[in-house]
């Protein structure tokens, strides 16, 4: 048993608010402990995740009182994982086009005559739009590194940079049809 286990063990069920205090405090790096194992970099989902745990203990307390003190760690860490697989599980299930679908829209441009296509293509996505497919599929940056350079957060680089591609096959087979 952790430290932090033999200090959870030796908490009372909590009666009041400093009861509350000490059992988060020594919750907290029982269970980002286990998150950070299951979750992937960069821990989205990490904070509501646990703070959905403590509320769940909140509401009701007699869950930890059924547990032996012997045992509260090892519930507490099976409680934690079991909600990050199942926030894994709902996020992959999501509706389609999710951010685990389009976090690499496609692979960059390597033949010089496609970047000329490229350019022209991307004149069409409007100057905002545009811009992040110049520096993805032109200067073959990495998508996180577009996102950085164009100020935004990977996920929002990425759905911008997916609908613009969308967008923009919706105009060539209108052109070609």
């Amino acid at each position: 048993m952790s430290d932090a286990g033999t200090r959870i063990s030796n908490l009372p069920i909590p009666a009041n608010e400093d009861d509350w205090n000490r059992l988060y405090r020594a919750l907290r790096p029982i269970v980002y402990s286990e998150l950070f194992r299951v979750l992937p970099r960069p821990y989205f989902g990490a904070e509501d995740i646990w703070h959905d745990l403590f509320v769940r203990i909140m509401e009701e307390p007699q869950l930890l009182g059924e547990v032996s003190p012997g045992a509260r760690e090892t519930y507490i860490r099976v409680a934690a994982r079991r909600r990050a697989l199942d926030y894994l599980r709902k996020a992959r299930t999501s509706a389609a086009g999710s951010i685990d679908e389009i976090a690499e829209p496609m692979a960059p441009v390597s033949d010089p005559s496609m970047k000329l296509d490229a350019e022209k293509a991307i004149k069409v996505a409007g100057e905002r739009d545009g811009e992040l497919l110049r520096m993805r599929f032109v200067e073959d940056l990495a998508l996180g590194e577009v996102a950085r350079r164009a100020g935004e957060s990977y996920a929002n680089a990425a759905v911008r940079i997916f609908r613009a591609l969308a967008k923009l096959r919706t105009q060539l087979s209108k052109s070609a049809g």
